[in-house]
């Protein structure tokens, strides 16, 4: 426990840090869903073993401390409120016997999931980090980098500020941020991707790819999908293929590299450059069966087989 007001040097006083207790409890009601609910405090959800679900409940506080408890089952939802009144927050660490949804709203504070089912939460302030889940992730911070990874439904990501990670996950990607870079691997079903400030980085992705950003380079290998757009106003393109596919490729400033693997009936080439080489070392037919489109207004263009 912090201690209070106490006398600094220079006879000066010390602003009070406030106090903290920790506390444990076990719920054995069947939980299916955790709503989180609250102001500031941190949280964290994990699946785990036995047959109870374990909350652990750390509190601060300045003032009074409180007396009554912010978490409680609502049927099967285990609801968890961070708010314990002025000056006071409450952050949760629980294990879940079962698989259970995890959805709700916190004001400030990082969030934590592991093994869990579907997600649909947002805060204002802090990271969100889900691993393991079975079903769709949809998550949204103001401030705050979002890491996904091993995700069996579709992703809808989205910051204002801070990264986006997504990682290995079997349907569609969505991923939104105006300042961070966005970092794409292993997705088996279509990719969005768009920041307005950063950088984009795909690879290992078998759906079509939409990537667009206002200032960043796009760098993509290993792209399977029926076809890719890479759109940049200031930055470099590079693309891998690993299938022969259709490509649109824009940038304002920076140079344009493709590398892609042979395509039966050929490519249709199609080039534009205002300052820069182009430099074409595959087939150009007119009549082929997939289309590179490719445009720099300031750098090289260069497509090379693989």
């Amino acid at each position: 426990m912090a201690a209070a007001g106490t006398l600094a040097g220079c006879g000066e006083w010390s602003v009070n840090p406030g106090y903290v207790f920790e506390d444990d409890r076990a719920e054995t009601a069947t939980v299916g869903e955790v709503r989180l609910a609250g102001g500031d405090g941190a949280v964290t959800v994990s699946r785990g073993s036995g047959t109870a679900t374990q909350i652990h409940r750390k509190v601060w506080y300045r003032d009074t401390k409180p007396t009554g408890r912010q978490d409680r089952l609502d049927g099967t939802i285990l609801l968890l409120d961070t708010r314990c009144g002025r000056n006071c927050s409450v952050s949760y660490t629980v294990t879940v016997p079962a698989q259970a949804n995890v959805t709700g709203h916190l004001d400030t504070g990082p969030i934590d999931l592991t093994g869990v089912g579907t997600v649909d939460l947002d805060t204002h302030d802090g990271s969100i980090e889900v691993r393991d889940a079975s079903g769709n992730v949809a998550v949204q911070t103001d401030t705050g980098p979002i890491r996904l990874s091993s995700i069996a439904g579709t992703v809808s990501a989205r910051t204002h500020d801070g990264s986006i990670t997504v990682r290995t996950s079997a349907k569609t990607v969505t991923a939104e941020t105006d300042t961070g870079p966005i970092s794409v691997t292993d997705v088996t079903g279509t990719v969005t991707a768009r920041t307005t400030d950063g950088s984009i980085s795909l690879d290992l992705v078998a759906g079509a790819v939409a990537a667009e950003t206002d200032t960043g380079p796009i760098d993509g290998k290993g792209l399977g999908g029926p076809h890719t757009s890479a759109r940049t106003s200031d930055g470099s393109i590079t693309l891998t293929l690993s299938t022969a596919l259709d490509v649109v490729a824009r940038t304002g400033t920076g140079p344009i590299t493709l590398t892609v693997p042979q395509a039966e009936g050929g490519y249709r080439v199609q080039t534009r450059t205002t300052t820069g080489p182009t430099t074409v070392n595959v087939a150009h037919n007119p009549a082929g069966a997939r289309s590179l489109s490719l445009s720099s207004d300031d750098g090289s263009i260069t497509v090379n087989p693989a």
